[in-house]
This record gives structure tokens, C-alpha cells and sequence, in this order.
């Protein structure tokens, strides 16, 4: 695919330093408590929504983990129905994005 010389392809970027992806490692601060990235909050939210208190209990209180570690804890999040995920999932990233693009340094 050709492109004129101001086509910017997200995907050539490098995702953790990008603030365009959301693996962008921007600290943000939602409801007090700190949040390494549009991944670790995202992550978080889905184990509020499920009701798993072990995994957003240790997310709530880690900010130090990469996104790859934070996708894995996201795979074992209990209780989890892909249905209530896409209804509920659009809020939470654009609550997360416009935090993201506000307060990220």
C-alpha cells in the first residue's frame, strides 16, 4: 500500500513509547489510585466488573509490571463473560483514554 509523506502508521511505533498505543506506559491517576497505562487499567476494570477481588486488588497496588504482565493477569480474570466485556468495556476506555491524554506526562 503506498502513503504520502503525512500517513502516520501507528504500527511502525514503538508501542511503549508511543502515546498513540494503548501499551504506552503513561501514569495516570483514576479514583486515587495509580494507573501505569491504558493496559493496567483496563486490566483492573475487568476484574471490578467480574468481581474478581484477588486480581484488581494486587493491580490496584502494582505499578511496576510491563503490559505483557498485565495482559496474562487479564486472561485469568474469574467469572468473565465476553458479552458483559463488549457492553461495559467501550466506557472504561474512553474514561481511560481521556485520562490518558489529560494527565500522562
Amino acid at each position: 500500500m503506498d502513503h504520502d509523506d503525512n500517513t502516520v502508521i501507528i504500527s511502525d511505533s514503538d508501542p511503549v513509547t508511543d502515546m498513540m498505543s494503548s501499551r504506552y506506559e503513561g501514569g495516570f491517576i483514576i479514583d486515587n489510585t495509580i494507573f501505569n497505562g491504558v493496559v493496567h487499567f483496563m486490566i483492573f476494570i475487568k476484574a471490578v466488573i467480574f468481581g474478581d477481588n484477588d486480581i484488581s486488588g494486587i493491580l490496584k497496588n502494582s505499578v511496576g509490571l510491563c503490559s505483557s504482565e498485565y495482559y496474562n493477569m487479564g486472561r485469568t480474570v474469574s467469572r468473565f463473560d465476553r458479552t458483559v466485556w463488549h457492553e461495559k468495556s467501550m466506557t472504561a476506555a474512553t474514561i481511560t483514554n481521556m485520562c490518558k491524554f489529560t494527565q500522562s506526562t
